[in-house]
């Protein structure tokens, strides 16, 4: 997974079109963490351009990470143009190099499913432990169980237009976290009604949407909460369609 080649493929980023026309299960995942994180200290670690956090409002302490400069030199701009303040960090996801229980609540969108297992269980480890004990992990991936969403990535996979990185087949992250006894999972639910026919052809989507008549497909993003050292002692599992 080479993410210099696929933001240098992206060209010139316009910030004010990232702003002014956030997705769907942006907003609704926004909605999700403010929920869970009040006003506390939130790290977006894979923050991408940021607007998720962005998203989040000046109520939060925001610290966005990434990797990749371009993404943060964008992440940058976005919150210069919407007038809003946050930290920002080059480093990788594995380091971070901040210290222990540094933040309330922890989260990305978008990023362990381009990992392999040892891969985002590195990832969770240490999202784990830069979160505060009784704070939260929140892990949104692309929903591979919603067969629009499934159709769409296999189909444009095979004809060679897919325009982002491989993505792993994620239920909720239990395999991953075998062994790591200071992050119980609370809940799995998803998000991004519309998003889910995102990537169809005009008549793909017609189709899915008279199937979903009948049959109804979860939303485009899986939404994984997870607390630090035991706050929550039962793993539930159920979806909903928020918004």
């Amino acid at each position: 997974m080479d993410w210099s080649t696929h933001y240098d493929g992206m060209g010139q980023i316009d910030p004010l079109s990232l702003i002014e026309r956030p997705d769907e299960w942006q907003l609704q995942l926004a909605e999700k963490i403010r929920s869970l994180a009040g006003t506390g200290n939130v790290l977006e670690a894979g923050c991408g351009f940021g607007v998720t956090s962005l998203l989040l409002g000046p109520e939060l302490n925001r610290t966005l990470l990434d990797l990749e400069p371009k993404a943060i030199a964008v992440s940058r701009q976005i919150f210069l143009y919407a007038g809003q303040c946050a930290e920002f960090k080059v480093a990788d996801i594995f380091s971070t190099g901040f210290p222990d229980g540094s933040f309330d609540l922890v989260f990305n969108a978008g990023v362990l499913e381009h990992f392999d297992m040892n891969g985002r269980r590195e990832a969770l480890r240490e999202m784990a432990r830069v979160t505060k004990p009784g704070g939260v992990v929140c892990v949104a991936i692309p929903n591979h169980y919603s067969v629009p969403y499934r159709f769409a990535y296999e189909y444009r996979k095979a004809h060679g237009i897919w325009p982002y990185p491989d993505e792993e087949r994620i239920f909720d992250l239990s395999e991953e976290l075998s062994g790591m006894s200071d992050l119980i999972a609370d809940k799995r639910e998803t998000v991004g009604e519309k998003a889910k026919y995102h990537f169809l052809s005009k008549f793909q989507k017609i189709w899915f949407k008279f199937l979903n008549l009948f049959v109804h497909y979860e939303g485009y993003l899986t939404i994984l909460t997870f607390y630090k050292n035991g706050e929550k002692e039962a793993y539930t599992v159920y979806s909903s369609e928020l918004g």
